[in-house]
């Protein structure tokens, strides 16, 4: 596992906890919600097959941990962190269709 990116004052148990999977909830079962970020971990995971996938698990300020691989969920949770900062504190799960039909999440942020 690498680490890519974390949130400021992740604990050791804490990333522990976000990065083995026990207790983490789908976040396409949080679609149409708004989770507020208390912390949060992307990392690399080495699939059986050995392919990567780029993972991204939330700690909500509920005590939820949420976890997703979902691409376009991850790069957009990844810009916004990256231009908010701080700032980023809340954000809604939202569900698209691509032209091709395709169903994906998205990280939408409000004013």
């Amino acid at each position: 596992m690498e680490i890519v990116k974390q949130s400021n004052g992740i604990d050791r148990k804490q990333l522990y906890v976000m990065t083995t999977g026990t207790g983490t909830k789908r976040l396409s079962d949080c679609v149409g919600q708004t989770l507020e970020i208390e912390k949060f971990v992307i990392y690399n995971r080495e699939n059986s097959d050995g392919s990567i996938s780029h993972v991204l698990c939330i700690l909500t300020k509920d005590g939820d941990i949420v976890g997703t691989n979902s691409r376009s969920f991850v790069e957009g949770f990844e810009n916004a962190a990256e231009v908010l900062g701080d700032d980023f504190t809340k954000f809604i799960v939202g569900q698209h269709r691509s032209k091709s039909g395709h169903n994906y999440l998205s990280c939408d942020v409000q004013l």
